[in-house]
C-alpha cells in the first residue's frame, strides 16, 4: 500500500484527524500537512462541525509551497 493510500485509508477514521499532520501557517493556515515521503506533501483541512476532511493539494514541496 502506498503512503497516500495508507493516509487516505486511516485519516477519516482518526478520532482527531489533525493529529496525523502538522499545523500549517501562511497560505495554508488552519490546514494540516502530512508527509507522504521525503518530498511529497498532502495538505488537508478538518471541518469538525460537518465531519468532513478536505484535501487541498498533493505535490512536491515546490508545487505545494511555491519554492524549494
Amino acid at each position: 500500500m502506498t503512503a497516500l493510500n495508507t493516509c487516505l485509508a486511516y485519516l477519516p477514521y482518526e478520532e482527531d484527524p489533525a493529529r496525523m499532520g502538522n499545523a500549517k501557517s501562511g497560505r495554508y493556515k488552519g490546514a494540516y500537512g502530512y508527509n507522504l515521503s521525503s518530498s511529497i506533501r498532502l495538505i488537508y483541512k478538518v471541518d469538525y462541525e460537518n465531519h468532513e476532511i478536505s484535501l487541498i493539494i498533493i505535490g512536491n514541496h515546490k508545487e505545494v509551497y511555491g519554492h524549494d
